[in-house]
Order: structure tokens, then C-alpha cells, then sequence
């Protein structure tokens, strides 16, 4: 069968190929093209998913490369088929030329005003016929030329509403509503026929067409006080205008008070949110933090110098152990904020173990050290003989 097809389908090479030719043969089968290009009206979906046509295309056109590769098969086939989907959109927009026409720019801007747009020509699904104007045939001709594919692409997807609109209507502007419509009359009456309300959306309409009646006698009047004559030809609207209304009080219903008990139970409810704080405060909160944590360093550095200096004098004999007890409590004491008198005697009861052993070993190292040093002078003062 061949290779499978390349995902860049930009070069020239693909208008010769004859892949794009056999994709379309199974692009143009009543199963695929249904849930690729849309349904008409009255036709049922197949319900089937995308991927899985182009699963099953890439199946028949690639069966080799398809039990190898079937994911990559899969891609390459819907990016051919977007490829010509998109290709197509552009050369269709050509034919979508409206009574101006492009010769006659000042005649399309005066079909600006009018309330419904056709196109100057419609080709059907079979391609132009006898009735087509001759500029049309032409013009089909050079697209055919550009892209072999077209004509087979708009019998596909030319009437299908998911690529070309039946017809397009515009919001109220100030030309009013505007309908253009890209599809045959014949074939959109069904589905865009505005000259008789549906009675869905009656409320509507009538608001709609009293208001487009307002807007043309506003404009009237606006042209009779700028200078025109006045005609005595009475408004369009007049029938639809109301008589002016003297205001009358109404009495509050038991309903309308309750609705405001509800709406003052709801505002007396309504918390105040707390302000956001600008930036100098927040720079301000950081600093006091900032320097809280360095003066709560600076202490701790401070506590544990004293700490060692108590332990250096206790070491050369200034304090005895009970005095170095009390000492080491206040220390403690004045970290966590008590009073030294308090916690002394709580600290020195918790303490006093350790601070024992660690006295005894301090006094025990001291009279090793004397005893040695007392022996080295005895030994040195004594005579040899």
C-alpha cells in the first residue's frame, strides 16, 4: 500500500500524492464522515469517537504499519485529515462572496443596512450546474486548480453546519439585526426562518420589535428638530406606546416587610473584615520581631558567660558549694523571669546531686594536684648523698 502518510502535509508534494486521493475515499463513506464532519438535519450520529475512525482508517489504508505502530498511524491520520479540513475552510471563504461583490465595495456597504445578506452565488454539494454565473464557474475553477481535493471536500463538508454555518445573525447594532446567510436558502429555511415568531421566545420578540420601533421614531424625531419638515404621518410605534402613568401608593404587604426584617437581620450579621496592614507596618511588625529574637540571643549569651565565670570562681575556691548552688539558681531564675528567692531552693534541690559530684571531683583533682606538687618540693629540697 505504501508508507503512511507524514504529519507535514505543507509541502507541494502532497497535491501529486495519491494517499490524500485514497484517504478521502474513506473520508466520503457514510460512517466516517458523520462523526468527522457533522450530521444534517435528520440524519442520526453513529456515536462513535474520532480517534476510533481514525483508528479504523489507518487500519484499512496501513494494515502493516498499523500492527507496528498503531498510535503513530493514528496521529498521522488525523493530522492529514485537519490539514485538508482546514485547507478547504480557506478556499471555501473565497466563494463566500455577498451582493456587493468584490468589484462593487460601495454596493456592499449599502447591503449593510439591509436586514438579510445573501451570497451572490450558492454551489451546491455536486459542484456548479447551468445556473451557476459564469464569475463563479471561474472562480471554482481556480481553486480546483490550487487544491485538486476541493471538490471532493464540499460534497463532504460543504452543507454541514459544523463547517459552514447555515446562517449567521448579528446582535442589535445601529443598523439593527443582520442575518447573513452562507448556506442556500433552500437549504437553511428550516432552521434560520425569522419572519414568523416560534412562539418560544414570544415575550421576546415583541419586547425586540417595540424596541427597534422606539429607536426609528427616536431617529425621526431627532431628524424633524435638526431642520426636516415635520410629516403628519403618525409613528410607527404610536399603537405600542403606553398612556403616562400617574404614580399611586401601593400598600406594604406583609411579604415586602419581611423581605426587610430578612434584609436587616442580614446587614446586623455582616462582620467587618479587619484591614489589611500597609507595608510600614508589616516592615515595623518584622523589625520588632527581628530584634526581639536578637536580644533573646544576646541573652542566652550573656546567662552562659556568667555561667562559666561562676563555674571558673567556684573552681579557684571564691565560692563554696552551697554559694555556687545559689549563684547557678539565680541564673536559672532570671531566664524564665522568677524570683531568685523562689527558685533558688527548688533549683538547688533538683541540682544539688550533680553540683556534689562535680564538687567532689573538682576538690579530688585539687589534692591530687597539692599532694603532687608537695612531693616535687620535697624531692627537690632533700640532699642527695
Amino acid at each position: 500500500m505504501g508508507k503512511p502518510p507524514s504529519c507535514y502535509a505543507d509541502s507541494e508534494e502532497v497535491y501529486y500524492d495519491p494517499r490524500p486521493a485514497l484517504l478521502l475515499s474513506e473520508l466520503e463513506k457514510p460512517a466516517n464522515h458523520k462523526a468527522l464532519a457533522g450530521t444534517k438535519k435528520g440524519e442520526k450520529t453513529t456515536g462513535e469517537r474520532k480517534v476510533a475512525i481514525y483508528q479504523r482508517i489507518g487500519q484499512t489504508l496501513f494494515p502493516e504499519y498499523y500492527a507496528l505502530e498503531p498510535r503513530t498511524i493514528a496521529d498521522r491520520i488525523k493530522t492529514r485529515t485537519e490539514w485538508l479540513v482546514s485547507t478547504y475552510n480557506k478556499h471555501a471563504k473565497r466563494l463566500q462572496v455577498t451582493g456587493g461583490g468584490i468589484d462593487n465595495p460601495a454596493e456592499d456597504e449599502a447591503d449593510q443596512d439591509i436586514p438579510d445578506q445573501f451570497m451572490d452565488f450558492y454551489i451546491g454539494a455536486a459542484g456548479p450546474n447551468d445556473e451557476t454565473p459564469d464569475h463563479a464557474k471561474n472562480l471554482w475553477a481556480n481553486i480546483e486548480s490550487d487544491f485538486p481535493f476541493f471538490p471532493q471536500l464540499h460534497a463532504i463538508i460543504g452543507s454541514r453546519p459544523n463547517h459552514i454555518p447555515p446562517a449567521v445573525t448579528t446582535g442589535v447594532g445601529p443598523n439593527g439585526r443582520r442575518t447573513v446567510h452562507y448556506q442556500a436558502p433552500d437549504d437553511d429555511d428550516d432552521s434560520t426562518n425569522d419572519t414568523e415568531p416560534s412562539g418560544v421566545f414570544a415575550s421576546t420578540d415583541g419586547q425586540y420589535r417595540t424596541l427597534l420601533d422606539a429607536i426609528a421614531a427616536e431617529r425621526a424625531q431627532r431628524d424633524s428638530a435638526s431642520g426636516g419638515e415635520p410629516t403628519d404621518t403618525p409613528s410607527r410605534n404610536q399603537e405600542n406606546e403606553a398612556p403616562p402613568s400617574t404614580p399611586a401608593s401601593r400598600p406594604v404587604s406583609k411579604r415586602t416587610s419581611i423581605s426587610e426584617e430578612a434584609i436587616a437581620k442580614v446587614k446586623g450579621s455582616i462582620r467587618k473584615v479587619a484591614a489589611k496592614p500597609t507595608i510600614e507596618e508589616t516592615l515595623f511588625r518584622i523589625q520588632k520581631s527581628s530584634m526581639a529574637a536578637l536580644r533573646k540571643k544576646e541573652d542566652a549569651r550573656a546567662r552562659m558567660e556568667k555561667r562559666q565565670l561562676l563555674l571558673e570562681e567556684f573552681k579557684l575556691g571564691i565560692y563554696t558549694r552551697d554559694e555556687y548552688c545559689v549563684k547557678a539558681a539565680e541564673l536559672d531564675s532570671e531566664k524564665d523571669g522568677i524570683s531568685a528567692r523562689a527558685e533558688s531552693h527548688l533549683l538547688g534541690m533538683r541540682r544539688r546531686p550533680l553540683i556534689e559530684k562535680i564538687f567532689d571531683h573538682i576538690c579530688l583533682n585539687a589534692t591530687i594536684s597539692a599532694t603532687s606538687e608537695r612531693r616535687f618540693v620535697l624531692s627537690s629540697t632533700t640532699p642527695k648523698t
